[in-house]
């Protein structure tokens, strides 16, 4: 028997009962020849008399994280989650606190992020209680249902030597946020400055700290602080704050009197919605719409404008999840019960050849219960939104063809062709590429169709919603 083993620490049995150890690089064992043993700066001698290397064990990178989708090395048509570390975030995003390991599988950590170089939350070289995790687990994500069915295996794999914490970058009361902001804004280049210091709690042996602090390794980012600010008026590639969604919605309803009239500043408060009151806060509402953008690439200033301007005419100005009518009405439509609902309506059954509907994106879930479980995008927010999403990516189902001429002029008269994604002898339209060429009429044909509803309402909410966002400094502007 011969048994090659790649990177990483692991322990195997033979048939003989040989085991052996394997450390932090590549070696081969044959267990016919019992006096052979290959691998680099390693002895060759009898097995029985052999003393291997012990485990390392290392702390290899702490720092806050945001999950990201990115394309599959291995398979082009495939979407894999990263966690990059970043060395700044704004106030009240949702990131992930992220410590690397190797070697540490289960042991627990504590991390304290401290205050860099001088005071501003505390003094400094204190803990900030806020962000700071008193013990996480290397390894425990990996065990738990939701992260079996959000990443892939080999994402699953990557993620065993690596504790992971979800946090919001914010204290818990209004006292302290208003104060955090003061700090900032009195700060002379509007940054809250933070190290991470990390500490094995649990280890057996010695452990290696590879942080940037010559007098304390157990220091990351001492060097080059982590950064806390403020955000700025482009959303391009960060998530929103709750006061800023809570903003873009408030200027939404008072830029239409009618409107402000009809629901004021709730959300999702038509009588057709059976969304939880727990669904109905700006709290979810942001956490929703901040994975959905993540996960679909709605990452720029101009796909979430139009985004948000599509699903507020098509949500009723965020007060349903489900198409109007009576209940007479809605039975008497032809596609019944796969009536309209998300933030962007999805409609039809999928089962006709020629239609894309329930029964794709419960596919794409992993699921075969559309037909008794479509109500579920008017019950639960994470589904409402979330369909919206794959809508957007995965777009209106076309003809064949490699490309989409576009039947609308953009504002430069000009109708662009965008390359089209193949979905079994159909194709779709990532309705992003159409973002990114700012046409609303051309949008609206693909979320709407033919009927183009409420054109005109679409694009007040797109203008007032570029005028929200400040669009004129986004970063990304062409």
């Amino acid at each position: 028997m011969k048994t090659r083993i790649v990177e990483g620490i692991t322990e195997i049995t033979s048939k003989e009962d040989i085991i052996f150890h394997i450390y932090d690089g590549e070696a081969e064992f044959n267990a016919l020849n019992k006096n052979y043993w290959d691998a680099p700066n390693t002895i060759i001698g009898n097995y029985e008399e052999m003393v291997l290397p012990a485990p390392v064990a290392e702390v290899i990178e702490v720092g806050f994280a945001k999950q990201e989708v990115k394309d599959s090395t291995s398979d082009a048509t495939k979407k894999v989650m990263a966690l990059p570390i970043k060395n700044s975030f704004s106030i009240g995003e949702k990131v992930f606190l992220k410590v690397k390991t190797l070697g540490l599988i289960g042991k627990k950590l504590k991390v304290e992020v401290r205050q860099a170089f001088e005071k501003q939350l505390t003094e400094k070289d204190q803990k900030v209680d806020a962000l700071s995790v008193m013990e996480m687990t290397v390894g425990k994500i990996t065990q738990s249902e939701d992260a079996q069915n959000k990443y892939e295996a080999s994402n699953l794999k990557a993620l065993e030597n690596t504790a992971l914490k979800e946090m919001i970058l914010e204290p818990t009361t209004d006292d302290e946020k208003k104060k955090w902001k003061d700090i900032l804004a009195k700060s002379k280049d509007k940054k809250i400055k933070l190290y991470f210091h990390v500490e094995v709690l649990d280890a057996e042996g010695d452990v290696f700290y590879k942080g940037d602090d010559v007098n304390d390794p157990k220091n990351f980012s001492f060097q080059k602080p982590f950064e806390l600010t403020e955000g700025g008026t482009c959303f391009c590639g960060r998530d929103f704050t709750v006061d800023e969604v809570t903003s873009i919605i408030h200027q939404l309803r008072d830029s239409e009197s009618s409107i402000k009239k009809n629901y004021g500043y709730e959300l999702f408060s038509g009588n057709n919605c059976k969304f939880p009151l727990r669904d109905k806060t700006y709290e979810k509402f942001t956490e929703t719409i901040n994975v959905i953008f993540n996960k679909y690439e709605i990452n720029t200033c101009i796909r979430k404008i139009h985004f948000l301007a599509q699903s507020y005419e098509e949500s009723a100005y965020f007060s349903t999840s489900q198409e109007k009518g009576s209940e007479t009405y809605l039975k008497s439509r032809y596609y019944y019960p796969y009536i309209g609902r998300g933030i962007i309506q999805l409609t039809h059954s999928g089962e006709k050849i020629g239609e894309m509907g329930y029964k794709q994106y419960f596919e794409f879930l992993n699921r075969t219960d559309y037909k008794t479980s479509y109500d579920l995008l008017n019950k639960d927010i994470r589904y409402a939104f979330d369909a919206s999403g794959y809508f957007w990516f995965r777009g209106k189902l076309l003809s064949k063809g490699d490309f989409f001429k576009g039947k609308y002029p953009n504002s430069k008269g000009e109708k662009k062709l965008f390359p089209k994604k193949k979905v079994g002898k159909y194709t779709t339209i990532d309705i992003n590429l159409v973002a990114d060429d700012d046409n609303v009429e051309q949008i609206t044909f693909l979320v709407n169709g033919q009927n183009m509803y409420n054109l005109d309402g679409r694009k007040k909410s797109t203008k007032k919603l570029k005028e929200i966002f400040n669009y004129e400094k986004c970063i990304n502007k062409k």
